[in-house]
């Protein structure tokens, strides 16, 4: 911070309160203790406790969609989650991240021809993937892809933020922010008492939007379900992911598939709110892995994500001294360290300017 935002600073509990402790929160969270800001977190559960952040497995995948085209936004991400996971190990944290490669079946030769125009990918013809992947029309290798664990991945961020001198509140509920008792300051109403801060930024998950009354995101129902692989032959890929034998590669289309030891985490949409979906899910997913037709259920996750309509993150100045910053959908974990970094640079360098 400038001179001139930590002004009065024995009024202040810190100098950006971050509400939401989720990855959008974490990741900030980490950003600002690395450009040494004054930051504290209070989160209604506890970090990563709820919503999407607390899925056993989140794939990093640029190349989404039909079109398997990647955005700008989405090449960042992955480059910026790389370097974050590198600079967390460094300090000593397992990160729970693999880049192993993330692989793509096409569903029609027409969508088989179309991603072998892509520049990146590696085109994979029906030949170049193991048996036990039902891919008659191919895919493609996304080399520089992965997966993390979601609790492993924050604990860490949040270890290292920590021994930099950030600090978390957890099991405390926002109940109202408003402006401050001095001016350029806001103030936290919370069932713990009152907090205030320089800067406070809203990282809320689906719940906390609701309760929050925050018209600018919407809700996206997920599922995700765990299947032991354990008596098929199966088991996850590691260190630069084997392609023959009975290793598998995390699988991302009309669902995710991610292999952790002789489990397989799926993950999707949901419908109904039922043991349909997870039918639903299993089918969908024993397509690309026939195996999983009949592999024994361990675990079901069902949760809600925020997003916004547009499928664009969202940055936005609400009035002085609060922002939002969410509405990531399933693209949390790929993109929100690169805008939580870009934030932090901002809150760093005085009232944050950001817009989007």
């Amino acid at each position: 911070m400038t001179n001139r935002a930590v002004t009065n600073r024995r009024r202040l509990d810190a100098d950006v309160l971050i509400v939401g402790g989720g990855v959008a929160g974490v990741t900030l969270l980490h950003a600002l203790s690395s450009a040494g800001v004054d930051a504290l977190l209070i989160d209604a559960h506890g970090v990563g406790a709820s919503g999407a952040s607390s899925l056993p497995a989140a794939l990093l995948n640029p190349h989404r969609g039909r079109t398997g085209r990647a955005s700008a936004l989405d090449r960042e991400g992955l480059e910026a989650v790389k370097r974050l996971v590198r600079d967390v190990e460094v300090d000593g944290y397992d990160s729970g991240a693999r880049f192993e490669g993330v692989m793509r079946v096409a569903s029609s030769a027409r969508q088989a021809a179309l991603w072998g125009e892509l520049t990146g990918p590696l085109r994979l013809t029906a030949a170049d993937i193991p048996p036990h992947v039902n891919a008659p029309f191919g895919g493609m290798l996304i080399e520089e892809g992965g997966w993390l664990e979601p609790g492993r991945f924050l604990a860490a961020l949040r270890g290292a933020a920590e021994a930099r001198g950030a600090r978390v509140i957890e099991h405390t509920t926002v109940r109202a922010v408003r402006s401050g008792p001095t001016l350029g300051t806001i103030s936290a109403i919370t069932d713990a008492g009152t907090l205030s801060a320089r800067e406070v930024v809203l990282a809320p998950g689906a719940y906390d939007a609701a309760a929050m009354r925050l018209p600018l995101l919407e809700h996206a129902p997920g599922l995700a379900a765990t299947f032991d692989l354990s008596g098929t032959g199966l088991h996850a890929a590691a260190d630069g992911g084997a392609r023959d034998g009975g290793l598998l590669l995390p699988l991302a289309g009309s669902v995710g598939i991610a292999f952790v030891g002789i489990k397989a985490v799926v993950s999707g949409t949901a419908h109904h709110g039922d043991e349909r979906d997870v039918e639903r899910l299993r089918a969908s997913a024993a397509w690309f892995v026939p195996a999983l037709r009949s592999a024994p259920l361990t675990a079901v996750w069902r949760g809600v994500r925020a997003r916004r309509p547009s499928g664009v993150p969202v940055t936005r100045r609400l009035r002085s001294g609060v922002t939002l910053f969410g509405g990531f959908g399933g693209r949390g974990f790929l993109c929100a360290p690169l805008l939580a970094r870009r934030l932090a640079l901002r809150l760093a360098n005085g009232p944050a300017r950001a817009h989007r």
